[in-house]
């Protein structure tokens, strides 16, 4: 995902040198150095030029939740440098907009719960676990129906 969003395409992360991949944020020089070498073997190569002619689209998606044609670095960054959980689902998103559209604010959609986590957006049939952790270590839990407030303002919405 870093790698996408900082390169934008699979054509352009594989043309890219190793050097340039350690430079992104999370990429260290061994990671670089292992994703360059498997993307310029012949088999990963033929396996691209399958996924291609199949149709799959090889570059990052836009913002989802965003407006029609935004890319993620045109979306207002509200969320940036905050870590955001969502558990459930969120009225409106796939777990994977939900987490796309946080991503493209600026924010992170780590997996789990720590007392480094801004918020944790609850949706119907939330994990327990999330919810639990969230209120042990203090962090603010947000109604799923409160999430596009979230976004658009950066701040837990209150009461």
């Amino acid at each position: 995902r870093a790698l996408a969003g900082a390169f934008g395409s699979m054509d352009a992360i594989v043309a890219a040198p190793a050097d340039a991949l350690a430079a992104v944020e999370g990429i260290g020089q061994v990671i670089a150095e292992s994703v360059a070498e498997f993307l310029t073997r012949d088999t990963n190569q033929v396996v691209l030029d399958k996924l291609r002619a199949a149709g799959v689209e090889l570059t990052e998606p836009t913002a989802a939740g965003g407006p029609a044609g935004a890319e993620a670095g045109e979306m207002p960054q509200t969320l940036a440098g905050k870590s955001v959980v969502v558990t459930g689902t969120v009225e409106g998103y796939t777990r994977e907009e939900a987490e796309a559209a946080i991503l493209a604010r600026g924010g992170k959609s780590p997996g789990s719960v720590s007392a480094r986590t801004f918020a944790v957006v609850v949706g119907t049939e939330p994990g327990a676990a999330k919810r639990k952790k969230a209120e042990e270590v203090g962090v603010p839990v947000v109604e799923g129906s409160r999430f596009s407030e979230l976004l658009d303002t950066g701040e837990v919405p209150g009461g």
